[in-house]
C-alpha cells in the first residue's frame, strides 16, 4: 500500500510523537522527582521538557519525511536508521 505525500509526512510525524508519548507515560513520575531535586538557579521549570520534546519529535518527523521524499540513493539507509532510533525511544 503506497501512501500519498501528505499522508506519508503525517505518518513520519506521528510515529515519533506516539513513541514519545508512550515514553512520557512510562516515566511520568520522573517529573515529580525532578521537581523535588535541588537544582541550580538556571534550571528550566518542569513544564519546559514536554514542550521541547514534542517540538523535537515533530521536527524529527519532518526531517524523516524530507529524507524519504528525496532522490538521494542513501535516503533508504537514512530512513532505516530513523526507524531504528524511533523504535528505541
Amino acid at each position: 500500500m503506497e501512501m500519498n505525500g501528505k499522508k506519508k509526512c503525517w505518518f513520519y510525524i506521528l510515529v515519533p510523537l506516539v513513541a514519545g508519548a508512550a515514553a512520557g507515560m512510562i516515566s511520568g513520575s520522573g517529573m515529580a522527582a525532578y521537581e523535588q531535586m535541588a537544582k541550580p538557579p538556571l534550571s528550566p521549570p518542569g513544564w519546559v521538557f514536554p514542550v521541547v520534546w514534542t517540538i523535537l519529535y515533530i521536527l524529527m518527523g519532518i526531517a524523516a519525511c524530507l529524507v524519504a521524499k528525496s532522490y538521494d540513493p542513501d535516503s533508504q539507509e537514512a530512513i532505516r536508521a530513523f526507524w531504528c532510533s524511533s523504535s528505541s525511544m
